[in-house]
């Protein structure tokens, strides 16, 4: 296979038919697996939406998940989070989806990530930025939303000292529990903040979408906004 809409149209695919699965709501699916590749408890969702990942995409190049690690063979590597906030799905708190990165020559080419809730997705492939429905097929340009008055912070539990800079710096945030769902969305809402250790699973495919916007990273602080004064005002009270 080759790259470009080939990939975007089967990370479509694996979507839609995990979507499907879910909206049979199978208690089954939310029981325990096991420990991860990536350290977390997997449960059965994570490791059914692995599967259907791994037959759509494995054509593409080596396959990374979360789950289970590399395996497979190809210069490209497919970087996949089946189910990213497997502990909301499991809770009922609808907010989870999926990511996926394709790494070509050691740069992410394409990204794809999916709110499994709603259907939708947000992707890059080349210059373009999207968003599109896996239900409808629709696909609109992904555009910052003028009417955003709240951010992300992921993981703001763990930092009650960072939670203190954002309040000075008079803005609000909610703490959703999926980062690369939320990193996705950064042009949904005002900024996306997190701090922590970051894993490429959770981050490879939402970094890539936004790297066009405004942007910082470092080994335990991201930090991503559409809107200059709001990154410039965060960054400085973060960092000072």
């Amino acid at each position: 296979k080759g790259v470009g809409m080939d990939f975007i149209s089967s990370c479509i695919n694996a979507n839609r038919e995990i979507y499907d699965i879910l909206k049979e709501a199978d208690p089954t699916l939310k029981e325990p697996q096991g420990k991860g590749f990536g350290g977390d408890i997997s449960k059965k969702i994570d490791l059914v939406a692995e599967e259907i990942f791994r037959y759509h995409l494995e054509a593409f190049g080596r396959f990374d998940s979360e789950e289970s690690g590399e395996s497979g063979e190809g210069d490209c590597r497919v970087i996949v989070d089946p189910l990213d906030g497997s502990d909301n799905f499991a809770s009922d708190i609808p907010f989870y989806g999926t990511s996926v990165a394709l790494e070509i020559d050691g740069r992410i080419r394409e990204s794809f990530v999916c709110n499994l809730v709603t259907g939708t997705y947000y992707r890059k492939s080349g210059p373009n930025e999207m968003k599109g429905s896996v239900i409808t097929r629709q696909v609109i340009p992904y555009e910052p939303n003028p009417h955003a008055s709240v951010g992300i912070f992921e993981k703001s539990y763990a930092r009650p000292d960072l939670v203190e800079k954002v309040h000075r710096c008079g803005l609000k945030f909610r703490t959703p529990g999926a980062l690369a769902l939320s990193l996705a969305m950064a042009r949904e809402v005002t900024f996306v903040l997190f701090a922590g250790s970051m894993r490429e699973y959770d981050i490879a495919a939402g970094w890539h979408i936004n790297e066009e916007l405004f942007c910082y990273r470092d080994e335990e602080l991201l930090l991503v906004s559409s809107n200059r004064e709001i990154f410039d005002k965060l960054y400085h009270e973060l960092k000072g």
